[in-house]
Formats: C-alpha cells, structure tokens, sequence
C-alpha cells in the first residue's frame, strides 16, 4: 500500500522590521546607488584636503605681517569706541536742554512760574556748556578711520593670500605688503590728528 505524500506547509510570513536585530538590518545604499544627486551633496560638503594649499595660507603668515594685522584691528577699535562715545557726548547736553525746555512751556502754560523759570534757567546752562565745550564733533573723523582701516586690513590680506598661492618668497611678500601699508597708515593718522587739531582751534576761537 502506497503511503499519500504530505501535503507541503506554508511558508512562515517574515517577522516585522522591528524585530530583526539592527545588525542584520540591511544598510542605506552607497552614494554611487543613491543617484547623482546625493553624490553632488556629498562632494559638495566635503571639506578640503588637508593639505591643499588654501588651508595653509594663514598658518604660513610671517610674525611680522600678523602683528600689523593685530596692530591695526587694535586701532580701528579705539575709533569705533571713539565714535560711540562721541555719539553719547554729543547728545549728553542737547537732549536735558530740549526736554526741560519744552517742559517749562508747560509749565508756563499752567502757571506754575517757578519751575517754568528753573526750567529755562536749566536749559540755557546746558545750551551753554555744550557751546563753550562741544562734545561729539569727531566722530565722523573717528567712524571714517574705523572703516578705513577695517579696508586697509582686507586689502593686506588680500594681497598676501595671492602672493602666498603664487609662490613667491613668504617674508619678500610680507615685507612689501607691510611697505605699501605705511603711507595708508600715516594717511589715516593725519586725517585724525587734522581733525583734532581743527577742533582745538575753533573751540579756542569761540566759534561753534
């Protein structure tokens, strides 16, 4: 008597994703199967060698050249400092004179004579100090400076990074760009000290 076969079983269904264990998940697929696109992406965030010649341009400045760099970032932030504290002296007398002022017209218009009176009075003290001593008159000479040097700073690194990728000799290089620094320097000093002085003079002679 012949045995019937059994019949085949079915096949188990795959277990769900979260049950295979994250090793044996299978991982994202290359750049090169992900398609052009992320392949642009990621040539496109990929940092630069490490040793190309732009990364080193910085490290390869002479002593020299960084501390005229330095030198003159110190200087244009004296003048920007200059030029916040000449705003605020400008405005220290003016704006007490222009509000008691106004405030003494009301007070005058309600008749309380007495402070109207000390108002004034206060006004024309203030109105006076700033005239025998005006505050704030150099800080277009000082904000001028402040930008002026900020572009003599990128002018010098400019000129440094081009020579640097041209291979000419690094302390040749930075000797000439510290030289052709010189007469912008003194340019910008004298532009300062003129503006001083002029100030001094006129203060002296009373005229405002």
């Amino acid at each position: 008597m012949t045995v019937p076969p059994e019949p085949p079983k079915p096949p188990k269904p795959a277990p769900p994703a979260s049950a295979v264990p994250s090793a044996l998940r299978p991982g994202p697929l290359p750049a090169a199967a992900a398609g052009p696109t992320a392949l642009r992406a990621i040539t496109e965030i990929a940092p630069s060698p490490a040793g190309s010649p732009v990364s080193h341009v910085a490290d390869a400045m002479p002593i020299a050249l960084q501390e005229q760099l330095m030198d003159l970032e110190t200087w244009a932030q004296a003048n920007r400092r200059d030029a916040k504290w000449d705003t605020v002296k400008f405005w220290a007398l003016k704006i007490p004179a222009i509000v008691v002022s106004a405030g003494s017209g009301v007070f005058a218009y309600f008749k309380v004579d007495s402070v109207a009176v000390i108002g004034g009075a206060v006004a024309s003290l203030c109105v006076l100090i700033d005239a025998l001593n005006p505050g704030g008159a150099l800080r277009n000479a000082h904000l001028r400076a402040f930008n002026e040097l900020r572009i003599l700073q990128g002018r010098m690194k400019a000129e440094w990074q081009v020579g640097f990728l041209l291979n000419e000799n690094r302390n040749t290089l930075a000797a000439k760009i510290i030289e052709g620094a010189t007469k912008e320097k003194e340019r910008i000093n004298d532009a300062i000290t003129n503006a001083e002085t002029s100030l001094a003079v006129t203060s002296r002679r009373g005229k405002h």
